[in-house]
């Protein structure tokens, strides 16, 4: 429901490092591809495309943390968690989106985070730079 925070986190197994990259890659491209603009299906309408918000598509980041790279994104979800979010009413949440690959166990983590629209998104940041790997 609206105003509530929600983490969940999928572990896949037996990832190599180059596997890990390749399937971050593969799922940045996709929400990519969500936001990239389209042809409206109506195209005697005034606009021939449709477009998001610039502010209100996701800002991708990469960094190194213990050495490995970690990559993840900010950006805005739906009352239903979903996102793709183009419209400010249909804001609810601020939401990171992020992949940290544990080498010595070869598990790959997905993580997603939300928190309610108002709250700085940094606290995402936060929480999920301080992830650490089990050894």
């Amino acid at each position: 429901t609206r105003g509530t925070e929600l983490l969940k986190i999928e572990v896949t197994r037996s990832v190599s490092a180059p596997a890990a990259e390749r399937i971050v890659g593969r799922e940045i491209a996709q929400v990519k591809g969500i936001f990239s603009n389209s042809f409206s299906p109506y195209p005697e309408d005034l606009s021939h495309e449709i477009e998001c918000p610039r502010r209100l598509r996701p800002e991708y980041y990469s960094t190194k943390i213990d050495g490995e790279r970690r990559h993840y994104l900010l950006t805005y979800g739906n009352d239903r968690f979903g996102i793709g979010v183009c419209s400010d009413d249909l804001i609810a949440y601020r939401y990171l989106m992020g992949w940290i690959h544990c080498r010595d166990r070869q598990e790959l983590y997905k993580i997603r985070h939300f928190i309610p629209h108002t709250e700085n998104g940094r606290l995402l940041v936060d929480f999920f730079t301080a992830l650490r790997c089990r050894k």
